[in-house]
């Protein structure tokens, strides 16, 4: 039992992380697409 409440653990953490990466990324993107507008 406490192998597969850990498991779990680990499944949100990674979701968590994941999350975070996409924000990050789309947070990139709009900075990057900022600077590309502004250049044009």
């Amino acid at each position: 039992m406490p192998y597969r409440y850990s498991f779990i653990v680990l499944q949100d953490n990674i979701r968590n992380i994941v999350a975070c990466g996409r924000d990050l990324t789309t947070e990139l993107d709009k900075k990057f697409s900022n600077l590309s507008f502004s250049h044009y």
